[in-house]
């Protein structure tokens, strides 16, 4: 109840929001219930309202600075866009997306989750415990289910609390010996096995696997498959010999760690379309994307247009600003636009137009041509 842990509960949904959005809103729902049965005399303090008021000083300034700048309609958008999405089928998935998309994101640790919640649910604890560590993540669980919008990133806010949860199931396994706790080392020296088998492949030259995957788009260079799978492995057939709770934590966890790194710096997860830098990577092109490029659509964008669009605009070396119009296009310029904008062609010149762009071309729009004097 200390002066500047009540300060810094007050300050957090500002700053928050200044992260999220309107978004913001999600979770203080899913919290609010642990507020108000645990933490009432929280809302009676002066000094949780003035880290409120501390908080939302720089989401006004924001806030005003933008509407100074950009004027009040297009700041709306804020709202307008939470709205949009709070009702928009666009990229809903159904009530039920969540449940498989979270375990298959966060596989193979949802299971250690599960089991520790249901070590959590077992154990005794203070009730603000167990509101924080059950009731919250179930809450947000429901309310992101609900929200009719349904993206994988919505569901990363729940991972810290599936990685709580997985650390009890590690620590309690790590320190139990039963019957049932080996047979569990024996699947997961299998695992490790399949795993160094399958890095052993990967490295043996002319193997059909190496093969196969030497010729898939989008995968992270071989080498950096063949250490994922091997350290994977050989951490994981070290489990069952591991003699201390310590050192049994270090083997389950390792080999994982060191695959993830691999994997992600080698663009695995991160590299998200694959076919449009690859399209975008020779020196040439790269060279014709030098200088000013705009963006112009002459209607809506539908959620794959729109995605593409931001792949083109982060890939651009001078990141368009603007969304034009494509008839307001000035003569000279250039302009990341679908091609079925550009009409008959005649006022264009298409410049880019590699078929891994899903329609998008890059055109420069032409001098109208002057009349014939008589």
């Amino acid at each position: 109840r200390s002066g500047p842990w009540v300060v810094l509960a007050g300050l957090s949904p500002g700053l928050a929001f200044l992260i999220k959005g309107f978004m913001v809103a999600l979770p203080l729902l899913a919290v609010a219930p642990t507020v108000l049965l645990e933490r009432r005399w929280l809302l009676r303090r002066p000094a949780f309202w003035l880290g409120v008021l501390l908080g939302w000083l720089p989401v006004a300034a924001w806030l005003l600075l933008s509407v100074e700048r950009f004027g009040l309609p297009e700041v709306a958008e804020l709202w307008q866009k939470l709205l949009y999405l709070s009702g928009s089928d666009v990229y809903s998935a159904g009530p039920f997306y969540y449940l498989w998309n979270i375990p298959a994101n966060t596989a193979p640790w949802i299971l250690a989750a599960l089991a520790g919640w249901l070590l959590l649910w077992r154990s005794p604890m203070e009730r603000i415990a167990r509101l924080l560590l059950l009731l919250y993540p179930l809450l947000l669980l429901l309310l992101l289910s609900c929200f009719r919008t349904k993206t994988p990133y919505y569901g990363l806010q729940l991972t810290p609390w599936i990685a709580m949860a997985g650390a009890v199931a590690v620590q309690h396994w790590s320190s139990a010996i039963s019957r049932r706790q080996r047979r569990l080392d024996g699947v997961i020296a299998l695992v490790g096995a399949a795993a160094l088998a399958a890095g052993v492949l990967l490295a043996w030259p002319d193997s059909p696997a190496r093969l196969a995957l030497a010729s898939g788009s989008g995968l992270p260079p071989l080498p950096v498959l063949v250490l994922a799978a091997t350290g994977l492995g050989i951490s994981w057939l070290l489990v069952p010999v591991a003699g201390t709770p310590r050192h049994r934590q270090l083997a389950l966890l390792l080999g994982p760690w060191l695959a993830l790194v691999l994997l992600v710096q080698g663009g695995l997860f991160s590299d998200r379309s694959p076919a449009t830098r690859l399209a975008l990577e020779p020196a040439p092109i790269q060279a014709l994307l030098q200088g000013p490029i705009q963006a112009a659509a002459g209607g809506p964008l539908s959620g794959d247009d729109h995605a593409q669009l931001i792949l083109l605009a982060l890939a651009t070396p001078t990141t368009p600003t603007r969304l034009l119009m494509p008839a307001a296009v000035p003569p000279g310029q250039r302009v990341w636009i679908r091609r079925s904008e550009l009409g008959d062609g005649a006022s264009w010149q298409v410049q880019l137009a590699p078929p891994a762009l899903q329609g998008w071309v890059l055109a420069q729009r032409l001098a109208p041509t002057p009349a014939n004097s008589p």
